[in-house]
Parts: structure tokens; C-alpha cells; sequence
């Protein structure tokens, strides 16, 4: 039998802070994550203290990703109840304790996983900040590989407040 464990994720590299761009590119506004952390990549690409990945998963294999970094900063579509198409927000993961909707029915909300996480391997494995970008979607229902023109209006403002972010880590 295979051991699997969640340290096959840690960290090994020297980058600090991982951005990571969460959805799917080809259904339209979901994947609005991976549009920004493709953007954000060719930007700083000569930064080795930053590390950009694109994913397609939530819960416990999203925040296995977490592991050996100080810093985390995450980009996803959103879809409140009530919502304006276009908004960007911004996060921290006790935000989402209340959660109740996971990218899969046998999996656990953010913040659960974070806290499994932080207790079977130790506060030191995993990042003490957490920021999450979101911005509210439009058309998640579509097949195609472009955004909405209200959520790419979007984009530009969520940049701005991830570089903050990323202006306060590097600094």
C-alpha cells in the first residue's frame, strides 16, 4: 500500500509567497483565477520569492498546496447570494468558517481544511496569512476560455489590490 501524505506538497523551493489562480479557464468567469495568476506571472516572473500555480480543486487538496509557504494569496470566482457581477473582495480564511459549499460533496469547506491541516502538522508547516481575492461572477454556465466583459472590467482593480498585497509581502 501507498502512504499518502499531505508533506508530498511542502514547499522545497525559495519562494515565500504562493499566488495561486483557482478555476476553471474554460468555463467562462470561473476561471477568472487563472486569467489573473497567468497575468500576474508574466509580470514577476524574475521574483523568486513568488511562486504562481493554477488549480482546479478546493478543500483539503487546495490547502495542501499551503504547505512551507508564509504567505498565501489565492484568486477565485465567486458567486454570493446577492451579489453584483463585477465586485472584487477581499478575504482572509476565518471569513469562510461558515462555508457550507465545497468544490466537492466528500471534501470540507476552506477553513476546516486549514485548521485539519494546522493541527496535524503543525502551525510552522503552513502560512499564517491567507488573503483570498474573489471576484463576483457573471456566466460560469458557458464553455469558453474568455471572460465575461463585466468580470474582465474586474480585473484590473483585483490586480491592483493583490500587487498591495504583494507590495506589503516583498517589502
Amino acid at each position: 500500500m501507498n502512504e499518502i501524505s499531505s508533506l508530498n506538497y511542502q514547499n522545497t523551493g525559495k519562494a515565500k509567497t504562493l499566488v495561486i489562480g483557482i478555476g476553471n479557464p474554460i468555463l467562462s468567469d470561473d476561471g477568472v483565477g487563472i486569467h489573473i495568476v497567468r497575468l500576474l506571472e508574466k509580470k514577476y516572473s524574475n521574483t523568486p520569492e513568488l511562486e504562481f500555480e493554477e488549480v482546479s480543486i478546493g478543500g483539503l487538496s487546495l490547502v495542501e498546496r499551503f504547505i512551507g509557504y508564509s504567505n498565501v494569496i489565492m484568486i477565485d470566482g465567486l458567486a454570493l447570494q446577492g451579489g453584483t457581477p463585477g465586485d472584487v473582495y477581499k478575504f482572509s480564511i476565518d471569513d469562510f468558517r461558515t462555508t457550507i459549499h465545497t468544490y466537492c460533496a466528500h471534501d470540507c469547506n476552506l477553513a476546516t481544511a486549514y485548521d485539519l491541516l494546522k493541527t496535524e502538522l503543525g502551525e510552522d508547516k503552513l502560512p499564517q496569512v491567507v488573503t483570498i481575492i474573489g471576484i463576483e461572477v457573471e456566466n460560469i454556465s458557458d464553455f469558453s476560455e474568455s471572460l465575461s466583459e463585466t468580470v474582465q472590467k474586474a480585473v484590473p482593480e483585483a490586480i491592483a489590490i493583490i500587487e498591495q498585497e504583494l507590495e506589503k509581502i516583498l517589502n
